[in-house]
Protein backbone atom coordinates (compact mmCIF):
# COMPACT_ATOMS: atom_id res chain seq x y z
CA UNK A 1 0.00 0.00 0.00
CA UNK A 2 1.33 3.17 -0.93
CA UNK A 3 1.76 5.81 1.34
CA UNK A 4 2.31 9.54 -0.30
CA UNK A 5 4.79 12.08 0.76
CA UNK A 6 5.47 9.73 3.07
CA UNK A 7 2.37 10.38 5.68
CA UNK A 8 2.79 8.01 8.21
CA UNK A 9 6.41 8.51 8.93
CA UNK A 10 5.47 12.53 9.09
CA UNK A 11 2.19 11.76 10.74
CA UNK A 12 4.89 10.12 13.69
CA UNK A 13 6.86 12.73 14.21
CA UNK A 14 4.16 15.10 15.52
CA UNK A 15 2.60 12.31 17.90
CA UNK A 16 4.29 14.68 20.50
CA UNK A 17 1.06 17.21 20.49
CA UNK A 18 -1.18 15.44 21.88
CA UNK A 19 0.83 12.39 23.40
CA UNK A 20 2.78 14.85 25.65
CA UNK A 21 -0.27 17.58 26.35
CA UNK A 22 1.25 20.58 24.21
CA UNK A 23 -2.28 20.81 23.42
CA UNK A 24 -3.46 19.36 26.51
CA UNK A 25 -5.38 22.10 27.99
CA UNK A 26 -5.73 23.75 23.71
CA UNK A 27 -3.81 25.53 21.66
CA UNK A 28 -4.08 27.51 18.19
CA UNK A 29 -0.72 27.54 16.53
CA UNK A 30 -0.52 30.31 13.41
CA UNK A 31 1.87 30.32 10.50
CA UNK A 32 1.94 33.50 8.64
CA UNK A 33 4.24 34.86 5.31
CA UNK A 34 4.54 38.39 4.72
CA UNK A 35 3.40 40.00 8.33
CA UNK A 36 5.54 40.96 11.22
CA UNK A 37 5.13 39.59 14.43
CA UNK A 38 3.79 43.48 15.68
CA UNK A 39 1.53 43.16 12.61
CA UNK A 40 -0.17 39.76 13.09
CA UNK A 41 -0.40 40.50 16.83
CA UNK A 42 -2.08 43.89 16.14
CA UNK A 43 -4.27 42.54 13.20
CA UNK A 44 -5.38 39.04 15.72
CA UNK A 45 -6.38 41.35 19.07
CA UNK A 46 -7.50 44.84 17.83
CA UNK A 47 -9.36 45.32 21.40
CA UNK A 48 -6.33 44.56 23.22
CA UNK A 49 -5.74 46.05 26.87
CA UNK A 50 -2.03 46.40 26.20
CA UNK A 51 0.43 47.47 23.55
CA UNK A 52 2.70 45.21 21.94
CA UNK A 53 5.44 44.38 24.33
CA UNK A 54 7.83 41.40 25.50
CA UNK A 55 6.08 38.64 26.39
CA UNK A 56 7.92 38.75 30.12
CA UNK A 57 5.66 41.74 30.63
CA UNK A 58 2.35 41.26 28.93
CA UNK A 59 2.52 37.45 31.16
CA UNK A 60 3.63 39.69 33.76
CA UNK A 61 0.00 41.87 33.54
CA UNK A 62 -1.95 38.72 32.91
CA UNK A 63 -0.90 37.04 35.95
CA UNK A 64 -2.41 40.14 38.07
CA UNK A 65 -5.73 38.75 37.01
CA UNK A 66 -7.68 35.65 38.67
CA UNK A 67 -10.94 33.77 37.15
CA UNK A 68 -13.11 34.59 36.49
CA UNK A 69 -11.32 37.91 35.99
CA UNK A 70 -8.92 36.37 33.88
CA UNK A 71 -6.18 37.95 30.95
CA UNK A 72 -5.43 35.83 27.65
CA UNK A 73 -1.91 36.51 26.17
CA UNK A 74 -1.25 35.99 22.47
CA UNK A 75 2.59 35.47 21.15
CA UNK A 76 4.46 35.83 18.42
CA UNK A 77 8.04 35.53 16.58
CA UNK A 78 9.61 33.93 14.07
CA UNK A 79 10.63 30.76 12.54
CA UNK A 80 12.22 29.90 9.87
CA UNK A 81 10.88 33.07 8.06
CA UNK A 82 7.36 33.14 8.99
CA UNK A 83 5.89 34.46 11.59
CA UNK A 84 4.88 31.85 14.32
CA UNK A 85 1.63 32.76 16.70
CA UNK A 86 0.93 30.70 19.69
CA UNK A 87 -2.52 30.92 21.84
CA UNK A 88 -2.58 28.64 24.69
CA UNK A 89 -4.95 27.36 27.02
CA UNK A 90 -8.23 29.17 25.73
CA UNK A 91 -7.01 31.30 22.84
CA UNK A 92 -8.86 31.21 19.37
CA UNK A 93 -8.73 34.61 18.04
CA UNK A 94 -7.03 33.02 15.04
CA UNK A 95 -10.13 31.11 14.62
CA UNK A 96 -12.40 34.51 14.33
CA UNK A 97 -14.07 35.63 11.57
CA UNK A 98 -12.25 36.79 9.00
CA UNK A 99 -8.62 36.56 10.68
CA UNK A 100 -7.00 33.85 8.84
CA UNK A 101 -7.81 36.18 5.97
CA UNK A 102 -6.45 39.64 7.39
CA UNK A 103 -3.22 37.44 8.47
CA UNK A 104 -3.06 36.33 4.72
CA UNK A 105 -2.74 39.86 3.20
CA UNK A 106 0.74 39.88 2.69
CA UNK A 107 1.14 36.29 1.65
CA UNK A 108 -0.27 33.02 3.31
CA UNK A 109 -1.78 31.70 6.80
CA UNK A 110 -1.96 28.36 7.73
CA UNK A 111 -4.22 27.63 11.51
CA UNK A 112 -4.62 24.74 13.59
CA UNK A 113 -6.75 24.63 16.44
CA UNK A 114 -7.65 22.10 18.85
CA UNK A 115 -9.65 23.30 22.49
CA UNK A 116 -9.61 21.39 25.81
CA UNK A 117 -12.95 19.51 24.55
CA UNK A 118 -10.70 18.23 21.29
CA UNK A 119 -12.71 20.57 18.82
CA UNK A 120 -10.48 21.03 16.26
CA UNK A 121 -10.18 23.68 13.39
CA UNK A 122 -7.69 23.72 10.15
CA UNK A 123 -7.69 27.30 7.88
CA UNK A 124 -5.69 28.28 4.99
CA UNK A 125 -5.98 31.76 3.40
CA UNK A 126 -3.56 33.26 0.56
CA UNK A 127 -3.70 37.00 -0.55
CA UNK A 128 -6.67 37.83 1.62
CA UNK A 129 -8.94 35.05 0.85
CA UNK A 130 -9.47 31.96 2.63
CA UNK A 131 -8.57 29.19 0.33
CA UNK A 132 -9.42 25.93 2.91
CA UNK A 133 -11.23 25.49 5.97
CA UNK A 134 -12.40 21.98 7.18
CA UNK A 135 -12.39 20.29 10.75
CA UNK A 136 -9.81 17.55 10.98
CA UNK A 137 -11.90 15.28 13.05
CA UNK A 138 -15.32 15.91 11.51
CA UNK A 139 -13.96 15.79 8.10
CA UNK A 140 -17.33 14.45 6.37
CA UNK A 141 -18.97 17.87 7.72
CA UNK A 142 -19.16 21.04 5.29
CA UNK A 143 -16.31 22.38 4.59
CA UNK A 144 -14.68 25.32 2.61
CA UNK A 145 -12.73 24.75 -0.21
CA UNK A 146 -11.96 21.43 -2.17
CA UNK A 147 -9.42 19.25 -0.65
CA UNK A 148 -5.77 20.66 -0.85
CA UNK A 149 -3.38 18.27 -2.54
CA UNK A 150 -1.56 18.58 0.26
CA UNK A 151 -3.79 16.46 2.12
CA UNK A 152 -2.94 13.34 0.05
CA UNK A 153 -2.60 10.82 2.44
CA UNK A 154 -3.19 12.05 5.93
CA UNK A 155 -5.77 9.96 6.73
CA UNK A 156 -8.79 13.13 7.08
CA UNK A 157 -12.49 11.09 8.16
CA UNK A 158 -10.62 7.70 8.72
CA UNK A 159 -10.68 6.59 12.08
CA UNK A 160 -7.17 5.55 12.41
CA UNK A 161 -5.67 8.43 12.36
CA UNK A 162 -3.94 10.98 14.70
CA UNK A 163 -6.00 13.97 13.64
CA UNK A 164 -4.19 16.81 15.15
CA UNK A 165 -0.66 15.11 13.68
CA UNK A 166 -2.01 15.11 10.58
CA UNK A 167 -3.16 18.62 10.94
CA UNK A 168 0.35 19.73 11.64
CA UNK A 169 1.84 18.09 9.05
CA UNK A 170 -0.27 19.49 6.61
CA UNK A 171 0.70 22.71 7.85
CA UNK A 172 3.96 21.52 7.42
CA UNK A 173 3.60 20.85 3.71
CA UNK A 174 2.00 23.99 2.85
CA UNK A 175 4.49 26.15 4.89
CA UNK A 176 8.14 23.80 5.00
CA UNK A 177 8.28 24.60 8.21
CA UNK A 178 8.80 21.62 10.61
CA UNK A 179 7.38 22.90 14.38
CA UNK A 180 8.46 21.30 17.57
CA UNK A 181 7.01 21.08 21.24
CA UNK A 182 9.38 23.74 22.36
CA UNK A 183 7.75 26.27 19.33
CA UNK A 184 4.60 25.60 21.48
CA UNK A 185 6.23 26.68 24.71
CA UNK A 186 6.45 30.38 25.90
CA UNK A 187 9.67 31.87 24.98
CA UNK A 188 11.88 34.84 26.42
CA UNK A 189 12.15 36.28 22.80
CA UNK A 190 9.18 36.65 21.47
CA UNK A 191 6.34 39.84 21.57
CA UNK A 192 3.13 39.51 22.83
CA UNK A 193 -0.43 41.37 23.50
CA UNK A 194 -3.07 40.72 26.03
CA UNK A 195 -6.87 41.16 26.14
CA UNK A 196 -9.76 40.79 28.85
CA UNK A 197 -12.03 38.00 26.75
CA UNK A 198 -15.60 39.10 26.44
CA UNK A 199 -17.92 36.58 27.46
Amino acid sequence: MSDPGGAEEAIARYRWASENSAFGLGACVTLVSGVSPEEALSILVPDAATDVRPVSEVRAWADGFTYPEYASVVEAGTRGGWTLVVEDTSGYQATLEGAVEALSRGGEAVVVFQNVNAAMSFAYARHGALVRRFDPLLYDMPQVGAPLPQEEGLGFGSRDVAYLAAALVLAERLTGLTLSREDLEPSPDRLAIGFRPQW
